[in-house]
């Protein structure tokens, strides 16, 4: 009767301590490799595209002109197979270092390295090419950690979150696909080990994995599964202690006075200095950690086969390194390091080109003029986010049928008044008729307003109006009646015009001069807005709000504004980066972060809001 095998969970345990100096010497040499080279070079490919289409920067407006672009596609498949090979060598080197710990040898960082390169460069054969795609679709769905920092950093735009979870074909397309690739990585769980230990082929190495004991697949992927819902829980955990540091720090803080400021900045600097060293050990423990519990699940089922033939390489060069490289090492990964945070902390601070500052005082933008206090885009919504503080109300224009411009958001009135409707089917005097408040029941009776009613509304209230045209293809000319009620009621010093429609921001231009501003609303910005002649300001979504596009924007002398913000720590984060408006729903709110912010009581710890990354 053979022994009973120990704990696979002690097994993993064991075979990252054996060489756990060595492991985690290399992850942070080769975190520090990504963040100093692969950040850089994705923003240089990224203007080569725009160089090559012609563009200067990048919206909705041209994507399709860069999508469609030869040079785009050379670009992007050149790019996918460098990261391909980045991950690839991260996947050689953890496999490589297990292998050793399995043997009980000593593993060298020199011998790893040059292991794991020589392991990447097997993908540039033909027959291995597909290795690369194969690496990138399937690791992201076998841990959320094990993809790296730079791609990990992703976000995704809210027009496009907001797409996907309104729009159930899609959701539902998704979550099959999403099965889909998780099905085939439990198939080719095992692949990467055969293509490192063994030497085999793409092919030959996913028709092993495919075949390697699958009557335990299904555990082996749960226990899997197990391991990132830990490494989940443990992350969440350790941020968590983090934000509770912060919280404790800023309760230590009320005390005013020069000792409690210099006291207060020193430990706001080693609050930062933790959060580096904790977002580090996390990116750079975890990939260890899955492939450590990969490896040791791969070994037990494949001793039930046969014996692993691994590669005499590694047999030859598991030597004990003498203790002047291993000072050298540490001092390595400590320089490492150090230049990788301070080039992370410049890149997404602005620090190497200036700090961005806000060209005006921050202001609040009450989108839809607030439509968490009141019934959205009417007049007692305008009177409610006066009363909480906010300095803009962002308005909506659409043109109903006997041409008048009302003031609402959808292009139908199903939604608002339950009449299945287009706005531009219907004459005001219909409209008029309906009980838009909603929930809202202190505002019963409230009605949609003519933009005319909205204006005089802001006028007496002291707001200034943000007003986006939403053509609809049934308003023709709505550009030139916008600007005609604008004149009409003076209030053109008081008043911006925006649009997400860049052709709309031209008609606009063309119809009211230099007199009325444009505001060119952005779902995708990247690279020099400001070449865009139509538009006088920006308003970006969030994701796109970053500290390089605020000093393109300022540097011409224009504004930057920010949708849409709801948390405290999104709009101080917004207002780091550089934005000189946050187009909120909760005005309210809103407020108080920007006074804390101007009136410099928001403690320093708010460098850590330049990271957030989320709303």
């Amino acid at each position: 009767m053979s022994a009973k095998q120990p704990n696979v969970f002690a097994s993993a345990f064991r075979l990252i301590t054996r060489n756990a100096r060595c492991f985690l010497a290399f992850e942070v040499l080769y975190k520090a490799f990504g963040a100093l080279v692969m950040i850089p070079l994705i923003h240089l490919a990224t203007h080569a595209c725009m160089l090559a289409c012609g563009i200067e920067y990048i919206g909705q407006d041209n994507l399709m002109q860069l999508i469609t672009c030869p040079v785009t596609w050379l670009v992007a498949l050149v790019m996918v197979g460098v990261m391909g090979l980045y991950a690839m060598v991260d996947i050689s080197a953890c496999i490589s270092i297990f292998e050793l710990s399995r043997q009980n040898l000593q593993a060298g960082l020199l011998q790893i390295t040059k292991q794991a390169f020589l392991e990447a460069v097997r993908v540039l054969r033909p027959r291995n090419a597909p290795l690369i795609v194969i690496v990138l679709l399937i690791i992201p769905f076998t841990n959320f950690v094990m993809v790296p920092s730079f791609v990990g950093s992703i976000e995704i735009p809210e027009f496009i979150a907001t797409f996907l979870a309104y729009n159930v074909a899609t959701m539902v397309l998704f979550a099959v696909v999403m099965l889909f690739l998780y099905v085939c990585a439990a198939l080719n769980m095992y692949a990467l080990h055969y293509y490192v230990l063994e030497d085999s082929p793409f092919r030959e190495a996913c028709r092993k994995s495919r075949t390697l004991d699958l009557r335990h697949r299904l555990r082996d992927v749960l226990l899997f599964l197990v391991m990132q819902v830990i490494g989940m829980v443990l992350t969440v955990v350790a941020l968590a202690l983090v934000a509770v540091l912060v919280l404790f720090l800023g309760m230590l803080f009320q005390a005013s006075g020069t000792v409690a400021k210099v006291v207060e900045v020193v430990a706001s600097a080693g609050a930062v200095v933790v959060f580096f060293v904790l977002v580090v050990a996390l990116t750079t423990c975890q990939v260890p950690l899955c492939y450590a519990l990969l490896s040791t699940l791969f070994y037990r089922r494949y001793e039930q086969c046969a014996v692993l033939d691994a590669d005499p390489v590694l047999h030859a060069q598991a030597v004990k390194s003498p203790r002047r490289a291993r000072v050298a090492t540490v001092a390595g990964v400590a320089a490492a390091y150090a230049v990788a945070v301070l080039f992370v902390l410049g890149f997404y601070t602005g620090a190497f080109a200036g700090l961005s500052v806000a060209s005006v005082e921050p202001s609040v933008v009450a989108h839809r003029c607030g439509a968490l206090s009141a019934p959205e885009n009417t007049v007692p919504a305008l009177r409610q986010a006066a009363e909480d503080g906010a300095d803009w109300c962002e308005i909506d224009a659409q043109k109903c049928a006997d041409g008048q411009i009302v003031v609402m958001h959808d292009s139908d009135l199903k939604r608002v008044a339950g009449l299945d409707k287009g706005v531009w089917e219907v004459t005001y005097d219909e409209i008029k008729q309906f009980d838009v408040s909603g929930q809202f029941t202190q505002f019963k009776g409230t009605r949609i307003p003519l933009l005319r009613d909205m204006i005089r509304a802001a006028k007496k209230a002291n707001m200034k109006l943000q007003i986006e045209i939403k053509p609809s293809g049934y308003d023709e000319g709505i550009e030139q009646d916008v600007v005609d009620v604008v004149r009409a009621e003076g209030f053109q010093q008081d008043c911006v015009v925006a649009s997400m429609s860049l052709d709309c921001l031209k008609k606009i231009r063309a119809a009211g001069g230099s007199d009325i501003r444009t505001l060119y609303i952005m779902s995708i910005a990247y690279g020099n807005v400001s070449a865009i002649e139509a538009a006088d300001e920006f308003s970006v979504e969030s994701t796109w709000a970053r500290r390089p596009l605020a000093d393109t924007i300022h540097a011409n002398g224009q504004f930057l504004s920010a949708w849409t913000v709801s948390s405290p720590e999104l709009m101080e984060t917004m207002l780091e980066r550089g934005a000189d408006r946050l187009v909120t729903d909760d005005p309210k709110t809103a407020r108080m972060v920007v006074d804390e912010y101007q009136t410099g009581e928001s403690s320093p710890l708010s460098l850590l809001n330049v990271f957030t990354l989320s709303d």
